[in-house]
């Protein structure tokens, strides 16, 4: 397939998605776009994870009174600018929007971006064009650099690695003395996709990628859409990043890479990937669900290790036991007596790492507590929610920025001597 033709592909896909109402707010939380393992889950951790690494170079901004210039690239339909901004649920935000200038969005597909400014005409911060980002970085004549270079969602993984290396290029050439890129790509180790661990890391190899978690079950194989995109892993990703703008005289002063989605992935439910692949994100989606009581026992993680990567093997083992550990310890709170013989797990990660013991005391804690929560189911409406929200600070605590979930978060500060 050539470059023209699989962009095509991809304007189609998206297009159809727009027109059946993927990128529209659901009724409920368990399943679409934007299920409740995308709000409280993804959402979350991407805004933790933003809020902290730009901490510092927030400081600087306002020890320079000046505010934020930003460049989303990919950004379907404008979702970039309330994750960088609005609360959710109380949530802190990564910034408070007063100390945005400009929210320049891009993307490649028209109806993607006439949904964005559908919905943020009465904002004049926010301006939206389309573009091919294959082409380079889409800047008119003069127009001043960007502070934070914004890619969220598996943006970037469309683009093949001589785009993205030119694209990389140029936001070195055009940012001022300082800059933030922000990449969200696939994880090439995913246990959805185990298919494609030991496939060679050849530098330009696209995979193929699927859509098909937006439709039930029954309608996925004639609806879906699948097209090519770039797997990363943490290892490759930052040496593709550092020797690129390095050779642009451009220094990394900062950086950090995490996996997010562990476990957690859409096509964990789909099992397209990998037929071992177990559907949790679907039974966390029913954790979240107020007034729904989940069958806990669906969160158990039985892994299946891949015969040549030894390393991951040993991450995915230990990560298996710490996640089972804590769903067991809920389990067993619960008086769920026979389902007795998962309780092993705990007492095999004697002593216990920090995250986990902390994980499994916060659920216990919620489930003797529960009691006091007399007005509304307790179990569904408070140890469930509780219960997620441990297994997503254990994946947190626990992530080693390998590659291993859905997505690979990376953020990097650059500097030009």
């Amino acid at each position: 397939m050539t470059l023209v033709n699989h962009f095509d592909e991809v304007l189609r896909n998206y297009q159809k998605a727009v027109l059946i109402g993927a990128y529209d707010r659901p009724p409920d939380g368990l399943f679409g776009k934007f299920d409740n393992v995308r709000r409280f889950w993804e959402d979350a951790v991407l805004r933790k994870s933003l809020r902290d690494f730009l901490k510092p170079f927030l400081h600087y901004k306002r020890s320079q009174f000046s505010r934020l210039r930003i460049i989303d690239l990919g950004c379907g339909p404008g979702a970039g600018y309330d994750l960088l901004t609005s609360p959710h649920r109380g949530g802190p935000i990564v910034f408070d929007e007063a100390m945005i200038s400009v929210y320049k969005g891009v993307d490649i597909s028209p109806d993607m971006i006439a949904k964005a400014q559908e919905r943020y005409q009465g904002n004049p911060k926010c301006c939206f064009v389309i573009a091919d980002l294959n082409d380079g970085l889409p800047l008119d004549d003069h127009e001043p650099p960007y502070d934070l270079y914004f890619s969220s969602y598996g943006s970037l993984s469309h683009l093949p690695d001589e785009s993205l290396r030119r694209l990389l290029g140029e936001i070195c050439a055009h940012m001022g003395e300082r800059a933030v890129f922000v990449a969200d790509v696939l994880g090439r180790f995913s246990y959805e996709w185990q298919c494609y661990w030991d496939e060679p890391e050849d530098g330009q190899r696209m995979r193929t990628y699927s859509m098909s978690y937006l439709y039930p079950p029954e309608l996925r194989e004639q609806m879906a859409e699948r097209f090519p995109m770039r797997f990363w892993g943490g290892e490759e990703l930052d040496r593709f990043i550092t020797e690129t703008v390095e050779r642009c005289g451009v220094k990394i002063v900062r950086k950090e890479l995490r996996d997010r989605s562990i476990l957690v992935g859409r096509h964990m439910d789909t099992g397209e990937f990998n037929p071992y692949a177990q559907p949790i994100r679907s039974v966390v989606n029913s954790l979240f669900e107020p007034n729904r009581h989940t069958d806990l026992t669906q969160l158990l993680f039985d892994y299946r290790p891949h015969p040549l990567h030894p390393d991951l093997n040993n991450f995915f083992e230990r990560f298996q036991l710490a996640w089972n550990a804590v769903v067991a310890a809920a389990l067993d709170e619960l008086h769920c007596s026979h389902y007795t013989a998962w309780l092993g797990v705990e007492s095999a990660l004697e002593p216990l790492p920090e995250p986990v013991h902390q994980a499994i005391h916060m659920v216990r804690t919620s489930i003797r507590h529960s009691h006091l929560f007399y007005w509304d189911d307790p179990i569904a409406n408070f140890v469930e929610p509780q219960l997620a929200y441990a297994l997503r600070q254990l994946e947190q605590s626990l992530q080693q920025g390998l590659g291993c979930g859905h997505s690979l978060l990376a953020f990097y500060e650059f500097r030009k001597p």
